[in-house]
Order: C-alpha cells, then sequence, then structure tokens
C-alpha cells in the first residue's frame, strides 16, 4: 500500500481518507472520528456494508 501526501492552500490542516468499508475501514474511521473530530474525513470504498467480504465471510461454511 503506498500513502501519498497532497499539498492544498489550507497548510497546517490535516485530511484523513480511509480505503475501505470493511470491518477495519469502518474501525479505524471510527476511532478517528471519535478521537479527531475535527479533522476532516473521507471514506472511500468500492462496497459497504452489507455487501462487504466482512459481511459474507459469516456465510462460508
Amino acid at each position: 500500500m503506498e500513502a501519498k501526501a497532497e499539498r492544498s492552500g489550507t497548510a497546517g490542516r490535516p485530511k484523513v481518507v480511509v480505503v475501505g468499508a470493511g470491518i477495519v475501514g469502518l474501525t479505524v474511521a471510527t476511532m478517528l472520528r471519535e478521537t479527531l473530530p475535527e479533522v476532516p474525513l473521507t471514506l472511500w470504498a468500492k462496497d459497504f456494508p452489507p455487501n462487504t467480504t466482512s459481511n459474507i465471510v459469516r456465510r462460508i461454511e
């Protein structure tokens, strides 16, 4: 996984992007929102619950 930093006109104001809406992505997004509520947060995902791998895994026998 590659991380990129981007400069914008708002120097000193961090922005966060969480990629993925599985159990890990949603947990990270929730923890960030609770600990840093003032930081803009974007969640990018191909699918959102209930259409994620995390929701499907429990059905495998």
